[in-house]
């Protein structure tokens, strides 16, 4: 298992929401990643903290697709042969929901419905 690099302030250039990337990093703090299956294209990554199943992912790829799961919910990607490509550089929070997939609508309506502010309410 490999210990994960924090993000720092520095890599608040690649999000538009530097509190979320601090509460990921809070969330996250204490996950370790498991190579799980790393064939090329066909991956499977485990983020979890071994003492607890809080927050947990797996990120899995296979060409043209991304899938996160875990704890939190399943999202699926599709984009370009290699994913690990397309989710290299700033976050694009627009962008990726266009190419997320779900259901009949390809998960664009789930995601764009969300809204931090009644969220909080």
């Amino acid at each position: 298992m490999t210990t994960l690099h924090r993000l720092t302030e520095k890599d608040t250039q690649y999000t538009d929401s530097p509190k979320h990337l601090a509460k990921f990093n809070g969330d996250t703090e204490n996950h370790q990643m498991s190579i799980l299956h790393d064939e090329g294209l066909y991956r499977h990554l485990r983020f979890k903290n071994p003492e607890n199943g809080f927050y947990w992912f797996d990120l899995i790829t296979w060409p043209g697709y991304l899938t996160i799961t875990g704890d939190m919910g399943t999202y699926t990607f599709l984009r370009v042969q290699d994913m690990f490509e397309f989710f290299t550089g700033h976050i694009n929070n627009s962008y990726w929901a266009e190419k997320l997939q779900n259901g009949n609508t390809g998960g664009r309506r789930e995601v764009r419905a969300h809204n931090e502010d009644e969220f909080k309410k």
